[in-house]
């Protein structure tokens, strides 16, 4: 089985996406912690990628050395450099754009089982979950009602990424609400209502460990850790709301 194993980083995030609340900042903010845990991130994922023939490499957007994110010799790295406007969409924006690029770069066969990592999101059951999916066929958890993908962790193939989840980042705007997961979500829909594409779930739940990139707060399994009440607040309750509370 060929598999390319894709992570997305950014050790130095924009500043505009960290504006507002302090509370997030120190985490988020500090290119030592975030490239440290990039390598562990890299790290776990040559072992799943040794364990299921497979390789990984890495697409950073922060204009970062590759050895702050790596020093391993058999990880791919690409660095994309942004183009003028694209972070007016947001973070999700310049994640899908990145993608893009990266498969471009890396020109994957289209055969290539892809599994697209979200930057320090780590899967302690990734070997037994990663497997051969079929033509046409993405696997990631969604809502119950279908209108937000969990987009940190997506498998499917090069060739059914690039017909039917490439091109996001045009239609990302962050502002408007109109979030990576809510437009992977609905390509996926239109897939599926035109008889093009199968979405399923994963042969085994991914147990997540590793540490949020949106809060800084870590977690496993299908619930953070220990969650501070502040970041319930500001950050939780409207993700809950959105997703009903569920994936699957």
């Amino acid at each position: 089985m060929n598999v390319l194993i894709l992570l997305t980083a950014a050790v130095t995030p924009d500043p505009a996406f960290l504006a507002g609340d302090a509370s997030f900042r120190m985490t988020l903010a500090d290119p030592q912690v975030r490239a440290g845990q990039y390598r562990a991130a890299v790290d776990h994922w040559s072992g799943v990628a040794h364990a299921v023939g497979g390789r990984v490499a890495v697409v950073e957007t922060s204009g970062a050395d590759r050895g702050d994110v790596t020093r391993r010799t058999d990880v791919g790295y690409v660095s994309y450099s942004l183009p003028a406007g694209l972070a007016s969409g947001g973070k999700g924006a310049i994640e899908a754009a990145a993608i893009d690029h990266a498969l471009d770069t890396l020109d994957p066969a289209p055969d290539t089982v892809l599994v697209k990592v979200t930057g320090r999101l780590l899967v302690e059951n990734a070997a037994r979950v990663i497997g051969p999916v079929g033509d046409a066929t993405v696997q990631v958890r969604r809502s119950l009602d279908r209108a937000f993908a969990d987009t940190r962790f997506v498998v499917t193939t090069v060739g059914t990424w690039r017909e039917h989840l490439s091109g996001m980042s045009a239609e990302v705007d962050d502002d408007r609400a109109r979030w990576l997961e809510r437009v992977a979500a609905q390509r996926l829909i239109v897939g599926e209502y035109a008889g093009t594409l199968t979405v399923q779930r994963f042969p085994d739940p991914p147990r997540f460990v590793g540490a949020s990139g949106t809060t800084g707060v870590r977690y496993d399994g299908w619930r953070a850790r220990v969650v501070p009440p502040v970041v319930q607040r500001k950050a939780e309750g409207a993700v809950r709301r959105l997703l009903g509370g569920r994936l699957v």
